[in-house]
């Protein structure tokens, strides 16, 4: 209601790539503080055996319409740990 028109929104299966360009995962979840300040990224990559990974929001490079790039590379998201909640 309150969005500014020049705003993108983050949406539940917008694509997540990495800064070479390869898909790290699709967005779940967006988490964001006590201030409703967008904080971290839920991403899922797979679909029987999906692996969930939480990215920090300072890693985001750029956000269009259909698709968010990180400004880290492959092996680093890959390097992260498995969410569990």
């Amino acid at each position: 209601e309150n969005v500014p028109a020049d705003t993108i929104m983050i949406e539940e299966g917008m694509k997540v790539t990495t800064a070479e360009g390869e898909h790290a995962g699709d967005v779940e979840e967006v988490f964001t503080n006590n201030d409703d300040e967008l904080t971290h990224l839920l991403i899922s990559k797979g679909f029987i055996f999906s692996t969930e990974r939480l990215i920090p929001i300072h890693w985001v490079n750029l956000m269009t319409d259909k698709e968010v790039r990180l400004a880290v590379h492959t092996d680093v998201v890959e390097d992260l740990p498995e969410y569990s909640d």
